[in-house]
């Protein structure tokens, strides 16, 4: 039997969204190491120049972060997508089993 999602078993759907939280947390430390090393360069002098790019560095660091925080969210998006699937399936197995 095949879900919504794919996954027609209840444990499989579970261990799917159990793989997908794990992967988003070590994600989230992956961009908050990245976002925190970004943070920690300085300068390599106090030139205009050094400055110049060092803010376009901090911008193109944040605006990264940004989106790899954009694709944990979908990822996030999924879980719940995969979740309700879940319950979907035991609520239909359920009405299936009273009508037999």
């Amino acid at each position: 039997m095949s879900g919504i999602v794919g996954i027609g078993s209840v444990p499989a759907m579970a261990g799917s969204v159990a793989v997908l939280q794990g992967i988003q947390a070590q994600l989230a430390a992956m961009g908050a190491a990245n976002s925190g090393v970004a943070a920690s360069v300085v300068p390599a002098g106090n030139e205009g120049a050094s400055a110049l790019a060092m803010a376009k560095q901090q911008m193109n660091a944040a605006q990264f972060a940004a989106a790899f925080n954009a694709g944990i969210e979908q990822m996030m998006e999924l879980s719940t997508t995969i979740q309700a699937a879940s319950a979907s399936t035991v609520a239909t197995d359920l009405g299936s089993a009273r009508a037999i």
